[in-house]
């Protein structure tokens, strides 16, 4: 009994300090993190809409024009259509977006995303609305 008990112990011992391989780099070998995709150069993306509705007798409504900034300047659409929808960018932190639309009842939204995240609602207005990135 004495030679299992001496047997196990020094297996025990032997694989308490065996070397195993982590496949996961430690914090100390990773490379350091590029400003590449952090906040001060992040590339953001604007995705601005417009949608008319009404109730009976509205069937027909329409987005007549739609005027909005862009990371080149200002541009009008005259899309003649119920639902309008476009997306701009990269620009930067700091952009100030803005939509305004005419037509029939209406409403228009302004989404953001940075990079590759989900865009998110920043802005909504009956006719216009505006939004400056700041996250």
């Amino acid at each position: 009994m004495k030679k299992i008990i001496a047997l196990l112990s020094a297996l025990l011992t032997l694989l308490a300090f065996s070397s195993c391989t982590n496949d996961e780099p430690s914090p100390s070998n990773t490379q350091p993190e590029t400003e590449t995709g952090t906040e001060t150069d992040a590339n953001y993306y604007v995705k601005y809409t417009a949608l008319a509705y009404g109730g009976v007798g509205y069937e027909n409504a329409r987005i007549e024009s739609v005027t909005v900034e862009t990371e080149t300047g200002s541009k009008t659409i005259e899309p003649n259509v119920k639902s309008w929808e476009e997306t701009y960018g990269p620009v930067s932190k700091g952009f100030k977006a803005k939509i305004q639309a005419t037509g029939a009842s209406k409403t228009v939204r302004i989404y953001v995303c940075r990079g590759e995240e989900p865009f998110v609602i920043k802005g909504e207005g009956s006719s216009s609305a505006s939004y400056t990135i700041d996250f």
